[in-house]
C-alpha cells in the first residue's frame, strides 16, 4: 500500500468531515476519525478496522473539534479502565500479537498495551457528537448523511479485518453480503469474502455476554480464517 497516498487521502477525508458537518444539524464540532499511524497500519500483521456508532463526550453532543489519531497518539491517553477501550485493546492486541486472550496481561499491569490502537483504523458512523445512548432509527439516518464518505474511508483503508460493534447491518448492503453468506462464531457472526473478514459483534462496552467471550470470539474467528484472509 502506497503509504503517502493514504495520507493524503486521509487530508482530503478530514477536509470533507469538516464541510458536511456545516450542513449537519449540530451543536458540536466534528470529531475526526480514521487511521492512527498510517506506517504502524499499513505494515501490521493484519490491517484492522474498528467501526462503532458515534463518539460520546460526556454524554452531551456539545463541543468536538479533536481527533482519535492526536489522542491515541498520547503515551498517557489511556488513563484507568474504559468498558469500551479495554475490549478493543485486549481483541486487538491478541491478534497482531498472536497471543491467547487468557495469557495476556491487565492494562492495569502494563498500559503501554493501550498503544496497539496505534496500528489501527478507528471509524464512527457518525462524525459529530452523540448522547449517551441513540436508537438504531438515529444511527441509520447518520449513516445515510455519511456513508457517502464512510464508503470512502473503508475504499482507502482496504481493512483485512473490519470488526463492526453493532453497526454490521448498516453497511450489509454497501458490502454486498448476502444473510446466506453470514457464519456462526459464539457471539459473533462473520462473513469471509475477498480476502477480508467481517465481524458483526457488539458493542465492546457490551453487557449481554461475559468479557472474555466476546474477545475469545471474535479472536478465533479471525484465527480459524487466518488461510482465507489476504496477507498485507
Amino acid at each position: 500500500m502506497d503509504i503517502e497516498r493514504i495520507k493524503k487521502e486521509e487530508n482530503l477525508i478530514a477536509e470533507r468531515v469538516n464541510e458536511l458537518a456545516d450542513e449537519f444539524k449540530r451543536r458540536s464540532n466534528p470529531v475526526i476519525d480514521g487511521i492512527i499511524d498510517v506506517e504502524k497500519y499499513v505494515n501490521s500483521k493484519y490491517r484492522i478496522c474498528w467501526i462503532l456508532k458515534e463518539t460520546h463526550d460526556g454524554g452531551k453532543d456539545i463541543g468536538g473539534g479533536w481527533s482519535w489519531q492526536e489522542k491515541f497518539d498520547k503515551d498517557d491517553f489511556y488513563t484507568g479502565y474504559s468498558p469500551t477501550w479495554d475490549p478493543m485493546i485486549y481483541i486487538t492486541y491478541a491478534i497482531l500479537n498472536d497471543v491467547p486472550y487468557a495469557d495476556m496481561k491487565y492494562i492495569k499491569e502494563d498500559p503501554k498495551m493501550a498503544h496497539i490502537f496505534r496500528h489501527i483504523a478507528y471509524i464512527n458512523v457518525n462524525k459529530m457528537l452523540g448522547l449517551t445512548k441513540s436508537s438504531d432509527i438515529d444511527i441509520q439516518s447518520k449513516y445515510d448523511f455519511w456513508k457517502n464518505l464512510l464508503h470512502r474511508q473503508i475504499e482507502v483503508y482496504d481493512p483485512q479485518v473490519i470488526i463492526f460493534g453493532s453497526t454490521f447491518n448498516y453497511f450489509k448492503s454497501y458490502l454486498g453480503i448476502e444473510e446466506s453468506e453470514i457464519q456462526k462464531g459464539g457471539s459473533v457472526n462473520y462473513v469471509v469474502k475477498n480476502g477480508k473478514i467481517y465481524l458483526r459483534a457488539y458493542h465492546p462496552a457490551q453487557k449481554t455476554i461475559k468479557a472474555h467471550i466476546y474477545a475469545e470470539d471474535i479472536i478465533n474467528a479471525v484465527k480459524t480464517n487466518a488461510e482465507k484472509i489476504k496477507s498485507r
